[in-house]
């Protein structure tokens, strides 16, 4: 109603409950404080004066209070306690609230574990695919190695072979032939000390002493204890040298 606007107006109700008619008021005494006023069965009014019954008229008076905002200690308001759940009060409500508190810091940790868990593992899976990259690759080092190793030892026969003959034309005073499977013996395994020996051998026996000095010293560089070729060197030093002193070389 328009009435007393200031403290929020008059209130004015009224129903009808399937047995008879009630209507209220409710009037602000202040902007906090208000007093209620109510008729039940007014269609009765008339018989007030009758014997009590379920339909008899009555009268409601109540009283009520605004409680102000922001009051301290209330359940609810700013600066007071957290809410308690129904049918929970008294000094254990506070323990159960702590305990809540805790358990939700002990699921957030947990959580943060999991996504970092989760982040470990992805990290593992990428090294373990690094790892066995790094194996393939290794066992396809492996295979290389050992392949170059069968063809290092088939071209180390090659070669013997070739020196085998070298030594035979050797004998036999063919220095040219010896020469050339001396020469295909270094183009099958250019490490082969003996090899540089023999060349040095039959260079000097055709006539070329510093060719031939040139190969006895790349045998020695290769097999730093190759006597035989030491002597040869020391002797041709000395003027001495001897077709003889191959000893070696022609065995």
């Amino acid at each position: 109603t328009p009435y007393m606007p200031k403290w929020g107006g008059i209130d004015f109700v009224g129903e009808f409950d399937g047995s008879g008619l009630n209507v209220g008021l409710r009037i602000p005494l202040t902007s906090d404080y208000r007093l209620g006023l109510g008729f039940t069965h007014i269609e009765n009014l008339p018989d007030f004066s009758e014997k009590y019954s379920a339909k008899h008229p009555g009268i409601i008076l109540n009283f009520t209070m605004n409680v102000p905002k922001g009051v301290s200690g209330l359940p609810g308001m700013p600066g007071g306690p957290s809410p308690v759940p129904d049918g929970i009060a008294g000094p254990g409500a506070g323990i159960i609230d702590s305990t809540l508190m805790a358990a939700d810091g002990a699921v957030t940790v947990l959580r943060d574990s999991l996504k970092l868990s989760r982040h470990q593992v992805r990290n593992l899976a990428t090294q373990v695919s690094l790892l066995q990259q790094k194996s393939v690759s290794l066992a396809d080092s492996v295979k290389s190695l050992n392949l170059e190793k069968n063809v290092s030892q088939k071209n180390i026969n090659r070669a013997m072979r070739h020196l085998s003959r070298s030594l035979r034309y050797f004998h036999s005073g063919d220095y040219r032939e010896a020469l050339q499977e001396v020469e295909t013996a270094l183009e099958l395994n250019p490490n082969l000390a003996l090899a540089y020996a023999r060349r040095g051998s039959i260079y000097y026996q055709l006539g070329d002493p510093q060719r031939a000095t040139i190969n006895w010293n790349l045998a020695l560089q290769m097999d730093p204890e190759y006597d035989d070729v030491r002597n040869i060197l020391k002797a041709l030093h000395e003027n001495r040298l001897k077709t003889t002193s191959f000893s070696r070389d022609e065995d």
